[in-house]
């Protein structure tokens, strides 16, 4: 039998911890799995800190890029990466969320210093 904690000793449940996050997880994935199901697509740039204003530009250039597409339909992340969630074409003449896409990940490619990792997820 384990010794009842100290007062003011921490206590901390390792493997339920473990358990959240990976059901997070799972949640999070199948989230992913129903939007894209439904014609959202995502695109994920891990770019890092921006250690200088020729990297911020970058980044703030590759956000003004993808708002203009007018399909973003959010954008989400930290100072290290941005993902942006793309929603469907809404009228036939839209080019499709796998276009726009296209369109977001050449410019990011384009303006990649060289260390960036552009992914078409949202993970």
């Amino acid at each position: 039998m384990a010794a009842e904690p100290e007062l003011g000793e921490a206590v901390f449940d390792l493997a339920g911890a473990e358990r959240q996050i990976a059901a997070h997880a799972r949640a999070a994935l199948i989230g992913e799995a129903e939007l894209t199901a439904a014609g959202h697509r995502f695109l994920t740039v891990d770019h890092g800190d921006p250690e200088d204003d020729d990297q911020a530009r970058r980044v703030d250039a590759l956000s003004r890029a993808a708002w203009a597409t007018r399909r973003v339909h959010s954008s989400r992340g930290g100072n290290d990466s941005r993902t942006f969630q793309i929603t469907p074409a809404t009228a036939p003449d839209q080019p499709g969320a796998d276009d726009v896409v296209d369109q977001i990940e050449q410019q990011a490619r384009t303006l990649n210093p060289g260390w960036w990792r552009i992914r078409r997820s949202a993970r």
